[in-house]
């Protein structure tokens, strides 16, 4: 049997889960706007000409799963400004709930994160934005070690490979360095999963309390 998760309100929101409502607090902390559940999708099959494309592009292993109806699918979070869906799981995903997810992130145009596991300890932070010895992932299609970084330019907060501040997407990084020759990271790196804000953002997200009418403040 499983048991259900308590749901959390939080925003005007209803959340399914209480660790959904502190992602909605690490947003708010670090001003990231953010859209709980605005849309649903169905999970049809791929045509042949979205395989031809996707393989293209790189996209491995399309075949014969990827002719198969799959039903709804009702991600959690849109993020606007990083033109990013996000699904929240407190564990790693069953073999299910990762081709749902894996065939969500070949429909639509925009990226797409599960993000796997507790809210991690600030404490255990590194500067590639992975905590030491906990149970936390954020995955894209055909890879993971993601992690939330900051424009050391203009400021946007983005999750890239191992928090690589150069590889956010307002593209300050790249446009400063064409070559990607740059002095300050060797190439496109520049770690900064550790950015004290971003760590301030898990502080308030771990401690939000949402009992007896509490708001998560």
């Amino acid at each position: 049997m499983k048991i259900a998760a308590i749901e959390t309100r939080y925003a005007g929101c209803r959340f399914r889960s209480r660790l959904e409502a502190r992602w909605a607090v690490f947003f708010d902390h670090l001003g990231i706007r953010w859209e709980y559940e605005p849309e649903g999708f169905e999970l049809a099959p791929l045509s042949e000409e979205r395989i031809s494309m996707l393989s293209g592009l790189g996209y491995y292993g399309l075949g014969d799963e990827e002719r198969v109806h799959l039903g709804s699918y009702l991600p959690d979070f849109w993020l606007p400004q990083q033109e990013a869906w996000l699904e929240i799981k407190g564990t790693e995903p069953s073999e299910r709930d990762w081709k749902r997810f894996v065939r969500f992130s070949l429909l639509v145009d925009h990226r797409a994160f599960l993000v796997a596991g507790n809210i991690p300890d600030p404490r255990t932070i590194d500067s590639a934005g992975h905590p030491y010895g906990a149970d936390f992932e954020i995955h894209t299609y055909g890879d993971h070690h993601y992690a939330w970084t900051r424009c050391l330019r203009c400021g946007l907060y983005d999750i890239t490979f191992d928090a690589r501040s150069a590889r956010t997407r307002c593209g300050c990084h790249r446009k400063a360095y064409p070559g990607i020759s740059a002095p300050c990271c060797n190439g496109d790196k520049c770690y900064n999963g550790d950015d004290l804000d971003i760590i301030a953002a898990y502080t308030a997200a771990r401690s939000a309390r949402f009992e007896h009418g509490e708001s998560g403040a």
